[in-house]
C-alpha cells in the first residue's frame, strides 16, 4: 500500500513541505513506485541549494518493515534509513538510470538493527526555477540475513507463521468455488477477523461491476491456463467501503499440502486514486491544449517546432503537421525576427521572467496577425524537452485599440479645429487600415446638390473625377440608409449608377458600399462615404461598427466646420446686408495700407452716414427701414472698383475702403459716385423715400498712419459734413479737425480707463456748522491718465455724459464708494458715516438703476441708510415724472437723496416741490461766494432756499465754503451743513479715514 500523497500541494501541506508541486515529476514517482509495488519503497529528493536529502514518499510495505509511520517518514532526512550515512554516500555517487544494489543496515523504530538487500536508483534530474532537484528511489527486497530470525523460531512452522504475520499483503486460500479456506491475519487491514471470513464466498466481496471479470480470470486459473498477476478489483471492507486490491493468484489445487487457490492481495487504493486523479488531470490538460483557443508550440534547442496544438489551424490557417519541423521565423515579419531571436535567448537562459511579447506573424492567406507569446524553458524536463510557447491571437484587440486611439486623435483634431480635409483624410485612412484591400472616399454636399469628393486616401484620381462628375440625382430612387450595415451596395457592373464598369475593373474593384453622412439630430444630408472593395464579401461586425463610427465622426467634423463657417460669417459680416462688418473692415484697411506702402499707392476710407435716417426709420417703421438699408447696399455696390470693399460700420453708417487710389481728389470722385446713387428716390411699399448721405474722407499715402487713426479721421470729417448742412462730402484736414480728433481720442481713453479701472475715488467731508463735527463724505472721481497726468473732472465728465460712458463709470463709482465705506469706523459719538455718490441723468433714466443699487448694497454689506444719491437739478427737470418715479424707487430701499446744485436749474422753486421726498438740498457754490455780504442777492437767495428746505423738511448743505466769513454767515442763517476747502479738499481714502477718526 502507498502513502496518501496527492499531486495537489494543499493535500500534503499538513504533513510536510514537498520539494515540488509539479504533477509531471510526481507522475514519474508513482510510475516508479508502481513498478516495485510489492517491495518496501522509499522516494527521496534533494535540491541543489539544500545539502539534506529528504524523504518524499514511502509505501505501506516500508511502514511494515521499519515500524515508522508514513507521517514520520515523509519529510524526514534520508539518513532515517540507516544508523549511519552509508546510504547518503552511495546515493550521491549513483549515475542517472544506473541502479545500484547493496546491503544496508536499517534500524527499526524499536531500535533493533537489521540487514536488507537494497536497490538504489537515481531516477530524475529536474531543472526548477528555485534550483535543480535530484530524485532517488530505494527498494528493500526482504531480509538479506534471516539467520537470527530462523533461530528465534522454535520450528519452521512457527517461522513461516511469523513470516506470514509480518507480511503486509493479505493471503487467502480458496477452493474452486472461491470459498475461503484460510486467510492471513493481515486481513484485519480490511476490518475483518480471519475466522469470520473462513467458510464465506470470496466472490461476494467483489464489486458487482468487477464480478464478471474476476470470475473469468479465476476460471482460467482453475483450468491452469495462466497465473494471474496484479489484477486490480474493488473489494468491500468491513465498513462497506470499496477498496482497490491488486490480486496475484496461483493454482495449488493439486498440492496436497495446500489443496486450493492461493491469492495474494495488496491494498492499492491510495495509489489507484492518486493515479486516477492524475490521469483525470492529464486528460483535462490534454483537452485544454487540444481544444483551447490559445496556441501551444514546442521547439527544440535548434528552434525547430516539435509540437503544435490544433489551434494553429484557427489562428494561422495551417494544420499542425504542416508546421512541425519548421522554424517559427519562417512566418514572422522580417522586422520582428531579431527581437524574437533575442527573446528566445533570454527565455533559454531563464532571464525572460515569463514576460509576454507581441510579434507579427503571416497567416496562410497572406494577411498579418498580431500574436502575444509567453515562453517557458522546459528543455530539462524529460516529459517536454523543449521551449514551450503559449500564443494568443490579439489582432482584433490591437485593431480595436488602434481604432480607439485613432478615433481619439480624430476627435481631438476636430476639437482643435484641424482643417476639414485633413480630418476626413484621416478617417478614410483609418477605414483602409482595417478593411483589407478597401479604398475609401468621403464627399461633401455642395450648394448645387451634388456631392464632391473632399478626401480619398488611395482611390485612383480617375475614379475620384468620375465621382465628382456624377449628377446630383445619381442616387435617385434608392433609399439612403443610416448605418454602414445597411449601406447602399453597388455591384460595379454596367447596371451600376456609378457607371464606367471597365474603369473599376481595371483598378480591381468589384463592389462599392455607399452610406450617407447625416447631421446628428436633424438627419440633414451632409455628404456620403463610399468604400470600394476588391471582393464581394460581407462586412464583419468590427468593420460595420468602424464604418458607423466613421460616419459619425465625418458628420461631427463637417458639422463643426459648417458651424465655424457660420461663426466666422457672423463675426465678420453684417447679418442684415451681408456686407463686411466693422471687424473685417479694419482688417481690409490694414491690408490696403500694407499693400500701399509696397506698391507706392494711396488708401482712402469713405465714412458714409445716411442723413436723418432715424427720422425716416421712426416714420416708416423698422421693417421698412431695414429694406431701405438693403436697397442702399445694392446701390452702393454699383460704383465699387475691383479691389474696393464696401461694409456696414453700424446702424446707418457705411464704409468704403478704396485701395490703390492716387490722391484725395480721386477719393472725392469716388465719394461723388456714391452720392449719385442716392439721387433717385427709394421705392418701398409703393412709397418713395428720398435719402441723402454725408461722407467723410480720410486719405493715406503710406502705412505710417494706423487703421484706427484713419477710421477716426474719416469719422471726424463725416461729422463736419453734417455740421455744414449734410448731403455732401468733406475731406479730413488735420488742422481743422484736430479738436474733434482729440475729443475722439479722449472718448477712447475714457473707455479704456473704465475697462482698466484707472479711476480713483477721493472723498470730501461734510461738516455740521453747529459744532464742526463731520457727518458724511461725498465720493468724487479722479483720473490719473497714463502719459498725461491728472485729468480734471470738468475735462472728462461732460464727455462721459455725452457719450453715455457716464453710466458704467457711475456704477463703478457706486460699487467702489460702498466697498470703501463698509470698512470705515463709526464717528466719535457712535454716529454712522454716510457716503454721497453723484447720480447722472442717464443713470437716473436707466432701467438697471434699482437692481444695480440692490446688488451693490448686498455685495458690499453697506446699510441703505448710509448711502445718499446726489442728483443735479438739471437731471431732474428733463423728465420730472420719470425722475420722481426713479427716486421714489430707490428711497423705498432706505437710500437717501440730495438735490444737488440747487438754484442753477430752470424754475427751481417750482420744480423742487415735486421732489419733497429728498433728504438734502445742496445750495450751489455760486450763491455761497457772496453770502457773507450783508444785503447781497446771494444772501437773499440762500435765505429763501433755507426757508424753502425747512418747509419741505429738507436739510440744507452749502457747497464751496472757503472762508470763515462764509461759514459765519451761513451759521447765522441757520444753515445746518457745509462742505468746501475751508474744511477739507477732496482727499484719498486713507486721509479721509484719518479725518473721520479725528472728528
Amino acid at each position: 500500500m502507498g502513502a496518501d500523497i496527492s499531486t495537489d500541494p494543499a493535500a500534503r501541506s499538513g504533513r510536510f513541505d514537498p520539494v515540488t508541486d509539479d504533477p509531471r515529476q510526481w507522475r514519474a514517482v508513482f510510475e516508479a513506485v508502481a513498478a516495485h509495488s510489492r517491495d518496501a519503497v522509499v522516494v527521496t529528493a534533494v535540491r541543489g541549494d539544500d545539502p539534506v536529502e529528504r524523504i518524499q514518499f514511502v509505501n505501506q510495505a516500508f511502514v511494515d518493515l521499519t515500524g515508522y509511520g508514513i507521517d514520520e517518514a515523509c519529510g524526514a532526512p534520508a539518513d532515517l534509513l540507516g544508523g549511519d550515512t552509508a546510504w547518503s554516500a552511495i546515493a550521491s555517487e549513483i549515475e542517472l538510470r544506473a541502479p545500484h544494489t547493496t546491503e544496508l543496515t536499517l534500524v527499526h523504530k524499536n531500535g533493533s538493527p537489521f540487514v536488507t538487500r537494497a536497490v538504489l536508483e537515481r531516477m530524475l534530474d529536474v531543472s526548477d526555477p528555485e534550483g535543480p532537484i535530484t530524485w532517488h528511489i530505494a527498494t528493500y527486497q526482504g531480509y538479506a540475513d534471516v539467520t537470527a530470525a530462523m533461530q528465534a523460531a522454535s520450528s519452521r512452522e512457527e517461522w513461516a507463521q511469523a513470516v506470514v504475520s509480518a507480511v503486509s499483503d493479505i493471503i487467502l486460500v480458496t477452493d474452486e468455488a472461491t470459498k475461503i479456506l484460510w486467510v492471513s491475519p493481515s486481513v484485519a487491514r480490511l476490518g475483518y477477523e480471519p475466522d469470520a471470513l473462513v467458510g464465506t464466498t470470496g466472490m461476494d466481496l467483489v464489486h458487482p461491476d468487477d464480478v464478471e471479470a474476476a470470475v473469468e480470470t479465476f476460471s482460467r486459473v482453475i483450468t491452469n491456463e495462466f497465473d494471474f498477476v496484479a489484477s486490480v478489483y474493488r473489494i468491500r471492507d468491513a465498513t462497506g467501503a470499496w477498496r482497490y486490491l491488486s490480486l496475484n493468484g496461483a493454482n495449488q489445487l493439486e498440492n496436497s499440502a495446500i489443496g486450493g487457490i492461493i491469492l495474494s492481495a495488496t491494498d492499492v487504493t491510495e495509489r489507484t486514486l492518486v493515479e486516477a486523479g492524475y490521469r483525470a488531470r492529464e486528460r483535462w490538460a490534454h483537452a485544454l491544449v487540444q481544444g483551447g483557443s490559445d496556441l501551444v508550440l514546442v521547439t527544440d534547442r535548434a528552434g525547430v517546432l516539435t509540437y503544435a496544438s490544433p489551434a494553429v489551424s484557427r489562428i494561422l490557417g495551417y494544420e499542425p503537421e504542416e508546421v512541425i519541423g519548421r522554424s517559427p521565423a519562417d512566418v514572422l515579419d522580417p522586422d520582428d525576427v531579431d527581437e524574437a531571436t533575442r527573446v528566445v535567448a533570454l527565455a533559454g537562459s531563464g532571464s525572460d521572467g515569463g514576460q509576454s511579447h507581441e510579434f507579427r506573424v503571416r497567416h496562410r492567406n497572406g494577411s498579418w496577425r498580431i500574436l502575444n507569446a509567453v515562453m517557458t524553458d522546459m528543455h530539462d524536463d524529460p516529459a517536454v524537452g523543449g521551449l514551450v510557447i503559449n500564443v494568443r491571437d490579439v489582432t482584433s484587440r490591437r485593431v480595436v485599440e488602434d481604432l480607439l486611439s485613432e478615433q481619439a486623435d480624430l476627435l481631438e483634431a476636430i476639437a482643435r479645429g484641424a482643417p476639414l480635409e485633413v480630418t476626413l483624410q484621416k478617417i478614410t485612412q483609418m477605414i483602409e487600415h482595417v478593411i483589407d484591400g478597401a479604398s475609401c472616399a468621403i464627399g461633401i454636399l455642395d450648394p448645387d446638390g451634388a456631392i464632391r469628393v473632399r478626401a480619398a486616401a488611395s482611390l485612383p484620381r480617375q475614379i475620384v473625377s468620375l465621382l465628382d462628375a456624377l449628377p446630383p440625382d445619381s442616387d435617385a430612387g434608392v433609399e439612403l440608409r443610416r448605418s454602414a450595415g445597411e449601406a447602399i451596395t453597388y455591384v460595379l457592373d454596367s447596371a451600376s449608377p456609378l457607371g464606367s464598369p471597365d474603369l473599376f475593373v481595371a483598378h480591381g474593384y468589384t463592389l462599392c458600399r455607399k452610406a450617407p453622412v447625416l447631421a446628428p439630430g436633424s438627419g440633414e444630408l451632409l455628404g456620403s462615404l463610399s468604400v470600394f472593395h476588391p471582393l464581394d464579401t460581407r462586412l464583419s461586425k468590427l468593420e460595420a461598427d468602424l464604418l458607423d463610427r466613421a460616419l459619425n465622426m465625418a458628420a461631427i467634423a463637417i458639422e463643426r466646420r459648417r458651424f465655424e463657417s457660420t461663426l466666422e460669417y457672423q463675426a465678420l459680416y453684417d447679418p442684415l446686408t451681408g456686407l463686411p462688418n466693422r471687424t473685417l473692415l479694419h482688417s481690409r484697411i490694414q491690408d490696403a495700407l500694407t499693400r500701399s506702402s509696397r506698391l507706392e499707392t494711396g488708401v482712402a476710407v469713405l465714412f458714409i452716414d445716411l442723413d436723418r435716417f432715424k427720422v425716416i426709420n421712426d416714420s416708416v417703421g423698422h421693417a421698412l427701414g431695414d429694406q431701405l438699408l438693403r436697397e442702399v447696399t445694392s446701390r452702393f455696390q454699383l460704383p465699387l472698383r475691383p479691389g474696393d470693399t464696401l461694409g456696414r460700420f453700424g446702424g446707418d453708417e457705411f464704409m468704403v475702403v478704396c485701395s490703390r487710389i492716387t490722391d484725395e481728389e480721386a477719393a472725392a470722385d469716388a465719394a461723388r459716385r456714391f452720392m449719385e446713387q442716392l439721387r433717385e428716390p427709394v421705392r418701398i411699399d409703393e412709397s418713395e423715400i428720398f435719402v441723402t448721405a454725408s461722407i467723410g474722407i480720410a486719405f493715406a499715402d503710406d502705412d505710417s498712419i494706423s487703421t484706427e487713426s484713419l477710421v477716426r479721421n474719416a469719422d471726424v470729417a463725416m461729422y463736419r459734413a453734417k455740421d455744414q448742412g449734410r448731403d455732401q462730402y468733406v475731406v479730413f484736414q488735420q488742422k481743422l479737425d484736430q479738436q474733434a480728433v482729440e475729443q475722439l481720442a479722449m472718448e477712447q481713453a475714457i473707455r479704456q480707463a473704465i475697462e482698466r479701472e484707472e479711476f480713483e475715488l477721493f472723498f470730501q467731508p461734510v461738516v455740521r456748522l453747529a459744532d464742526g463735527a463731520m457727518t458724511h463724505v461725498e465720493a468724487l472721481v479722479r483720473w490719473e491718465r497714463p502719459g498725461h497726468g491728472m485729468v480734471f473732472p470738468n475735462d472728462f465728465i461732460p464727455l462721459a455724459e455725452e457719450t453715455g460712458l457716464i453710466v458704467p463709470m457711475g456704477w463703478w463709482i457706486l460699487e467702489e464708494a460702498c466697498r470703501r465705506a463698509a470698512s470705515w469706523p463709526d464717528l466719535p459719538g457712535g454716529e454712522l458715516v454716510e457716503v454721497a455718490v453723484n447720480l447722472s441723468a442717464k443713470q437716473l433714466a436707466s432701467p438697471d438703476l434699482l437692481p444695480t443699487v440692490e446688488a451693490v448694497l448686498k455685495r458690499t454689506g453697506v446699510s441703505a441708510d448710509r448711502l445718499c444719491f446726489e442728483v443735479t437739478e438739471s437731471a431732474l427737470v428733463r423728465d420730472v415724472d420719470q425722475a420722481k418715479e426713479a427716486l421714489l424707487a430707490i428711497k423705498s430701499l432706505g437710500v437717501k437723496v440730495a438735490i444737488d446744485d440747487f438754484g442753477t436749474g430752470y424754475a427751481s422753486l417750482d420744480y423742487v416741490r415735486h421732489f419733497s421726498m429728498a433728504d438734502y438740498l445742496k445750495i450751489d457754490r455760486s450763491f455761497v461766494e457772496g453770502v457773507e455780504k450783508e444785503g447781497s442777492q446771494e444772501a437773499a437767495i440762500v435765505t429763501a432756499a433755507i426757508a424753502l428746505a425747512r418747509s419741505l423738511n429738507l436739510t440744507v448743505i452749502a457747497e464751496g465754503v472757503e472762508t470763515l466769513f462764509q461759514m459765519e454767515a451761513l451759521r447765522d442763517l441757520e444753515c445746518e451743513l457745509a462742505q468746501g476747502y475751508l474744511f477739507s479738499r477732496p482727499v484719498p481714502v486713507d486721509v479721509a479715514m484719518e479725518l473721520l477718526a479725528g472728528g
